[in-house]
């Protein structure tokens, strides 16, 4: 189901991420940029105006850090565009700075999916940074990292052991470990996933004691979730719920909470289902059990009861009670404010205004092709689109901003293709900002627009299964209607 959270997931959009982070008291830098965050939300003219002050006086300073901060600035209060423009002022006046650092860096990241195109970048970026043989800024392991992924999404497991290798922060080896661990068990290689999987949590343990992070704890939790959730997707049930069960009996309250789905998963697994049956409840009838969740379900019934007899009517009341919950939030969440205008060009080259769609229902959702969540929703937005699709009255627009590359159209088209979606895809870019017009600050981030042009619903981020996305979707959509 869709929800207000923008996270990054690698299996089961769970994220632990902090789970054992202490609360730091906040820089005074930190202080001001939740004050301006404040002051966009409320969109108070004046006091954005000695926003846009602070930000000219800052452009002034003589010292990098000025200008860090001014970036910082432009992107607390929605103005992402403008923090493109300062970073990039910052890359001319500091040529051998931290942003002209950065800068290059990005061009290893914008380089095309390709290994030869990747080294190529990596080795520009050398030759104009060269690494420090002490001190060397983790950027630099950043970049290996993206090498080795190039190497992962290849399949390539020897050259991607070599690359990962070269990362000297154990800490962040650990990270990239786990992220690739994912991309070889998409593959079907369960044997390189397993084992990147469990030398990320070795990895991410063994830096806990000297990693100054006041996350790294949380990060350990993350990689025990994960190395547990990769083991339940390998079949490896008794393995996955030792490792759980450690991660369980480190938390408290709510948060031990926030694994009840892989736990549940897990225990239906080892033929526990009596025991997974109403965290499996629960999850399902709130909206926010993934499509495991309605894969097991039936299964840990079984296990409960001894047979299947009354499982469809039991599951019935399950969705029904489903509904009720996604009307109550999303009657809490309607709001009412004009939409920016705006005009797009979709993949056929077609001009597409949100004036000229004025009385029908629009579903904007804003998207990218390296959003890993994005992807994540489209098959409920596919159904979604599916069952609007004979209704005049209802246009969904997917619009593709933020990518990473120089001509994004081939990229795009070729994703849609290649997953044979009917979506009606919109191009945005720098050049025309609308990203910027929404003022969004994370992706995925969709808006229901009635058909007076007025925003009624803002979601960010995805969660849960696709019925209960299509669900939520298709009660926003008639909640609207004119």
């Amino acid at each position: 189901m869709f929800k207000k959270l923008f996270a990054l997931s690698f299996l089961l959009s769970i994220s632990l991420v902090g789970l054992a982070q202490t609360q730091k008291p906040l820089s005074k830098e930190d202080s001001l940029l939740k004050v301006y965050r404040k002051i966009a939300d409320t969109g108070d003219a004046i006091e954005l105006k000695k926003v846009d002050t602070e930000i000219a006086r800052l452009l002034k300073s003589s010292e990098e850090k000025d200008f860090t901060f001014a970036v910082r600035v432009a992107y607390s209060i929605k103005q992402s565009s403008l923090a493109d423009s300062i970073n990039k002022l910052a890359v001319q006046k500091f040529p051998t700075g931290k942003a002209a650092l950065m800068a290059a860096y990005n061009l290893v990241i914008q380089a095309p999916q390709e290994i030869k195109a990747k080294l190529d970048a990596y080795e520009t970026f050398l030759k104009k940074f060269p690494e420090p043989a002490e001190k060397s800024d983790i950027v630099y392991d950043y970049a290996r990292s993206e090498i080795a992924s190039t190497y992962a999404k290849a399949g390539d497991a020897i050259n991607n052991a070599l690359w990962l290798s070269k990362i000297k922060t154990q800490s962040y080896k650990g990270i990239a470990q786990a992220s690739n661990s994912q991309m070889f068990l998409q593959k079907g290689d369960f044997a390189t996933a397993e084992k990147l999987a469990f030398e990320g949590l070795q990895n991410s343990k063994a830096s806990l004691e000297n990693n100054p992070n006041p996350n790294a704890k949380g990060d350990y939790y993350y990689y025990l979730q994960n190395y547990a959730g990769l083991l339940y997707k390998i079949k490896k049930y008794d393995e996955a719920l030792k490792y759980i069960n450690e991660l369980r009996s480190n938390l408290e309250g709510n948060k031990v909470n926030q694994t009840n789905e892989i736990y549940a998963l897990i225990l239906t697994g080892t033929g526990k289902g009596k025991e997974a049956l109403p965290m499996l409840a629960e999850l399902v009838k709130t909206g926010k059990g993934s499509n495991e969740v309605a894969a097991a379900i039936k299964e840990a019934y079984i296990q409960t009861n001894g047979k299947s007899d009354g499982f469809e009517k039991y599951l019935s009341s399950l969705h029904t009670d489903m509904k009720k919950s996604i009307q109550a939030k999303l009657a809490k969440e309607l709001i009412s404010q004009p939409a920016p205008a705006f005009s797009l060009v979709d993949l056929e080259g077609n001009k597409v205004s949100l004036a000229e769609l004025k009385g029908k229902v629009v579903i904007l959702d804003f998207w990218a092709t390296w959003c890993g969540p994005c992807k994540k929703s489209f098959p409920a937005m596919q159904k979604a689109l599916d069952k609007y699709k004979a209704d005049p009255n209802v246009r969904f627009l997917f619009i593709d901003t933020w990518e990473r590359i120089p001509e994004p159209k081939k990229a795009v088209q070729s994703f849609i293709t290649e997953n044979k979606y009917t979506f009606s895809v919109l191009l945005d870019d720098k050049n025309t900002k609308v990203v910027d017009k929404f003022g969004i600050v994370g992706i995925p981030t969709k808006f229901i627009i009635d058909g007076k042009g007025n925003i009624r619903y803002k979601l960010i981020g995805f969660e849960g299964s696709d019925e209960a996305a299509v669900e939520e979707i298709s009660y926003m959509i008639e909640s609207v209607r004119l």
